[in-house]
């Protein structure tokens, strides 16, 4: 076992098969078990194999290509990653090579949109009509319907999701009351007078969700940043910043917000309402046990829990969103993965995805049962720590059916492109390090913002 400071750990164990079992946490809380085995004479994948690219590397698209390879044994497949923390390259440098393979007919056969421009690649004509790769019917009775439309061009489909993500609060019935404005929750936290009230752990997800919260009121009609809305922004960061620290003892302040963490989901982030009663959380709901973390916490422990919203609609975040390329030879095993993935794969691998499944039916299954009680997992920190269970609990049939209600009305968030929310957390961390101030961050940001734009 090797214990990390963080409180993870990781194990290694043999088999009797001439191999070994890694057992670990990610950084994003996903359990994760892989089985490696020793093979003299190596293997190949194939030339033909269909081609998957993901921008980032991606345990989940992983995940679906290992379950489909055991199915589809004879349609083999080749991921490819556009950076990793590992080969030195940059986001800009992926970006410019896949342009330069696509543009030239030897791009991927199916890529994962999530962090890239899909609008470009729909209008310079990249990306094939799903109609003519898979029946539309998989599409159109697996996946909720107002997903599909920022894909949608005069009734050709250029790209499905096959997850999301939600985004809220868990914590007092006060905290969760007083979400809805910005100002009044931080002043509530405030008012606390606690040590801190978000751990450092969470400050990544919590200022994600203030960031969501925020950002579509920093833009004008005519698209250009409203500086005063930007600046209220910064300054609700800034006020984050300063109520967060940790039990630790430890100093985490070099990172601000732009460390690049991965986002971990509410079943992970509660932890710290059970470890450091802290009076509440913010984060994604990445998968159902996060929903269900936080609707145990409301129904057995006196808290609640809401969902991101604007203008009285829930905020999603779609996930997964698959492409065809136009010059693919693949086009028969890329629809046969894309199949796979909207049903079968959704069901079998749903609890080991980091997201929520678009496809409705597997999600009301998935969210309501027979309000048993269960541990979603235990937790502890320290040389011996006492574990800590995170308990969940299903929904109730008149609950589930109320959310996915408010998902078919649901609004996807807006300015989550790298561009301008890893711009804007960035350069907000280093004004609350007081490596910048308010006016240079402010003119910098609004500088940046409006030359990608224009671009």
């Amino acid at each position: 076992w090797y214990d990390m400071e963080d409180g993870y750990q990781y194990v290694l164990t043999s088999t009797e098969e001439n191999g070994f079992y890694i057992g670990c946490i990610s950084r994003n809380g996903q359990t994760i078990l892989r089985k490696y085995t020793y093979v003299e004479e190596g293997f190949e994948v194939e030339k033909d194999a269909l081609t998957i690219y993901s921008l980032t590397e991606d345990t989940d698209v992983q995940t679906l290509v290992d379950a489909f390879n055991v199915q589809y044994p004879d349609i083999p497949i080749k991921v490819e990653y556009g950076y990793t923390e590992e080969d030195g390259k940059t986001r800009e440098d992926a970006l410019k090579l896949l342009n330069t393979e696509m543009l030239a007919g030897k791009g991927p056969d199916l890529i994962m949109l999530d962090g890239l421009n899909a609008e470009s690649y729909i209008e310079r004509g990249l990306l094939a009509d799903l109609n003519d790769v898979v029946d539309y019917k998989t599409i159109e009775e697996n996946v909720f319907s107002h997903m599909l439309e920022p894909y949608k061009v005069e009734g050709e489909q250029f790209a499905v999701p096959c997850g999301f993500s939600l985004y809220g609060i868990t914590g007092e019935v006060e905290a969760v009351n007083a979400f809805a404005d910005v100002d009044q929750f931080l002043a509530f936290a405030e008012e606390k007078g606690l040590p801190f009230v978000v751990h450092d752990y969470n400050l990544a997800e919590a200022a994600n969700v203030i960031y969501l919260k925020d950002i579509p009121g920093c833009f004008k009609e005519d698209g250009s940043v409203d500086r005063q809305n930007l600046e209220r922004l910064f300054a609700h960061l800034e006020k984050l910043f300063m109520l967060s620290g940790n039990s630790f003892d430890e100093d985490n302040t070099e990172y601000g917000f732009g460390d690049m963490r991965e986002i971990s989901s509410m079943e992970n982030a509660v932890e710290w309402i059970y470890y450091d009663k802290l009076p509440f959380v913010l984060s994604p709901y990445l998968n159902v046990n996060g929903i269900k973390a936080a609707n145990y916490l409301a129904s057995e422990e006196g808290l609640a829990y809401e969902y991101l919203e604007k203008d009285g609609q829930l905020v999603y975040q779609d996930q997964m969103i698959l492409g065809v390329t136009a010059g693919s030879d693949q086009m028969e095993a890329a629809g046969t993965f894309i199949n796979y993935v909207l049903t079968e794969g959704l069901t079998e691998k749903s609890q080991d995805l980091r997201m929520l499944p678009a496809n409705q039916a597997i999600l009301g299954d998935l969210l309501q049962g027979e309000q048993k009680i269960f541990t979603i997992n235990s937790f502890g920190y320290g040389d011996n720590p006492e574990m800590i269970d995170v308990k969940g609990k299903d929904l109730t049939k008149e609950q589930s059916e109320r959310l996915t209600g408010r998902i078919k009305n649901a609004v996807k968030a807006e300015y989550t492109q790298p561009e301008i929310r890893e711009v804007i957390l960035q350069a907000a961390g280093e004004e609350c390090l007081g490596r910048k101030d308010l006016e240079q961050v402010l003119a910098e940001t609004s500088q940046q913002i409006e030359l990608y734009q224009k671009e």
